[in-house]
């Protein structure tokens, strides 16, 4: 009779172990499923918007800078540089008479292309503008490139005297960094639930 108690008392703790242990290593899953689904559906429009808000900074310095007088001065030039570099935007400043006064890329010839493609809505036969936000002397739109392929996100305006400015940068490098993000977190999560499982079990059998 004494044997057949411990044996139910055994059976008991290991049943409640066992509980214990699967509620933990499943709310573990559940938590990872729940950051991932967050990171799936909603990472992209976090990075979209982070993007928008650096462009909008970027086409604002410009524009500050024309109006001060300080497009050329080596304060701007490494204000410009920095936030180019950093968000992979390209830009092109061009007079009232068209010449080029400011440019972060080499292909000047083809951003001032686009530029007054954007100015003259010559391309507007082909439908591949997404128009996002139109204010004062700005339009933010997002575009097609018919040759790549590729969508940018751009902000194009007049300001100043005449002053022409498009800033703009790849949707790919965002689709980039949340493809690589998902997939860290992938792994993170896997290795975090293996690390935590085991850690689980070891706990409750050394409890018991």
């Amino acid at each position: 009779m004494k044997k057949t108690d411990e044996l139910i008392s055994k059976a008991k703790t290991h049943s409640i172990r066992f509980e214990i242990s699967s509620a933990f290593i499943f709310t573990l899953i559940m938590a990872f499923g729940f950051c991932l689904v967050i990171n799936l559906f909603f990472m992209e429009q976090f990075y979209v918007q982070n993007k928008r808000e650096a462009i909008i900074q970027a086409y604002r310095s410009i524009a500050q800078a024309i109006s001060d007088g300080d497009i050329t001065s080596e304060e701007f030039d490494v204000e410009i540089t920095h936030i180019c570099e950093r968000y992979n935007i390209e830009m092109i400043v061009l007079d009232a008479d068209s010449l080029t006064i400011k440019s972060s890329a080499n292909n000047a010839e083809q951003l001032t292309k686009i530029l007054w493609d954007n100015i003259l809505d010559s391309d507007s036969s082909y439908d591949a503008k997404e128009i996002i936000d139109i204010g004062e002397g700005y339009t933010l739109q997002i575009e097609k490139d018919r040759a790549t392929g590729r969508k940018y996100l751009e902000m194009w305006g007049v300001v100043g005297a005449g002053n022409l400015i498009l800033v703009r940068s790849t949707m790919e490098s965002i689709k980039d960094s949340v493809a690589i993000s998902n997939t860290f977190m992938a792994y993170v999560g896997v290795i975090a639930i293996v690390v935590g499982s085991v850690v689980i079990l070891y706990i409750s059998k050394k409890a018991s």
